[in-house]
């Protein structure tokens, strides 16, 4: 009789045991569900991006050719301002702030029109390795692209090696926003 009784407790103990591993498996796994279809606003829906994100994403891959390069894009309609000129030296400071990864990034200055020889000749000796191209349409096309009222026109736009315009930065922005952002997608990303 007390043999029986023992080994009804250690099935009950056994029972307990491996209800208590189910629970632990299904529990989370429980909560997840209510959660995610009976209180949707408990789920976190921010971003980590400090540009803007475009969305849908602007596909440039048949106008300009990455080369398995993240790009940023410096589309300009007119002359080289000072403001253009300063885009132009805070994208190159980024650029050789990313370090390691920098082979991975390219700068490309998209013209609506050519510049002055004399002034391509400047921009060339000051930015050795920003890339020239010059296509109205891509400047017409990232123009057209949301803008925010308050911060003005966006300046510097990212695109990733598929081709694809994700990012875009207004004036204020450019500069450590534009590198925090850059270094997390560099980060994150096995693409370029």
């Amino acid at each position: 009789m007390s043999q029986n009784v023992a080994s009804e407790m250690q099935v009950r103990q056994s029972r307990k045991k491996l209800l208590l591993i189910a629970g632990i498996a299904f529990v989370p796994m429980m909560i997840a569900y209510a959660v995610f279809f009976f209180a949707p606003q408990l789920i976190p829906s921010g971003t980590t991006n400090r540009g803007v994100l475009i969305q849908p994403a602007l596909d440039l891959s048949d106008h300009l050719e990455s080369g398995g390069q993240w790009l940023m894009l410096l589309p300009n309609e007119d002359d080289c301002s000072k403001a253009c000129q300063q885009v132009l030296h805070q994208t190159r400071q980024i650029h050789v702030a990313l370090g390691k990864n920098s082979d991975r990034v390219a700068r490309v200055y998209i013209g609506g029109r050519p510049l002055a020889q004399s002034e391509t000749a400047v921009l060339k000796a000051e930015y050795p390795k920003l890339q020239y191209r010059w296509d109205p349409k891509m400047v017409e096309d990232l123009s057209r692209l949301e803008q925010s009222a308050d911060e003005g026109r966006n300046r510097v736009f990212i695109m990733d090696p598929l081709g694809q315009v994700i990012l875009a930065y207004p004036m204020k922005r450019v500069d450590k926003p534009l590198l925090l952002d850059f270094k997390h997608l560099l980060k994150i990303s096995n693409l370029g």
